[in-house]
């Protein structure tokens, strides 16, 4: 599913952006895959899928290597 049309990012782009460790925020999400950067519409399913997406990797380290991740909190720029 797309979730920012004006950069053609996916769910799927997010989630492996993520677990490749290049994004663990908004903002990194912002820097790395462009999203809501431009019309800025996608931002709340931006942010959703993001911490949908680091649960889902984290569910999955933690059931691997028995090791926990701490992920940091995403907070909405004013």
């Amino acid at each position: 599913m797309y979730i920012c049309l004006c950069k053609g990012v996916t769910e799927n782009d997010i989630e492996e952006a993520v677990a490749s460790g290049q994004v663990q925020c908004m903002a990194s999400l912002k820097r790395c895959l462009g999203v809501s950067t431009q019309c800025g519409g996608c931002e709340s399913a931006a942010e959703e899928t993001l911490s949908h997406c680091q649960a889902k990797t984290l569910s999955s380290t933690s059931r691997t290597s028995g090791v926990a991740i701490i992920t940091p909190i995403v907070l909405r720029e004013s």
